[in-house]
């Protein structure tokens, strides 16, 4: 019997590899996480279960979700407010 850990990881594995794999930035395939386009609310700072059971509804519901590492995704949410990809994120003066 697996466990909750390995039913996780391999969830997750199989959403990246639905997503295509790699950072639609950079190409990295290392630190990937879920990044929603075109709607206002986002997977950052979300985890766990919660984080996956939230892409998947969305990528059903039609959402355009992309991959993005660690790296590019924190840039886009703190330093680029003209990113395309940052349509929906409302800066801070």
């Amino acid at each position: 019997m697996s466990s909750s850990i390995d039913r996780y990881h391999r969830k997750r594995r199989a959403l990246i590899d639905r997503l295509g794999g790699e950072c639609v930035q950079c190409g990295s395939s290392e630190h990937l996480q879920f990044h929603h386009v075109d709607n206002g609310h986002d997977t950052h700072g979300v985890g766990g279960w919660q984080m996956l059971y939230r892409v998947e509804e969305d990528l059903r519901n039609g959402e355009e979700i992309v991959l993005m590492c660690r790296s590019c995704h924190e840039l886009l949410h703190a330093e680029e407010p003209n990113h395309p990809l940052r349509c929906w994120v409302e800066v801070s003066p």
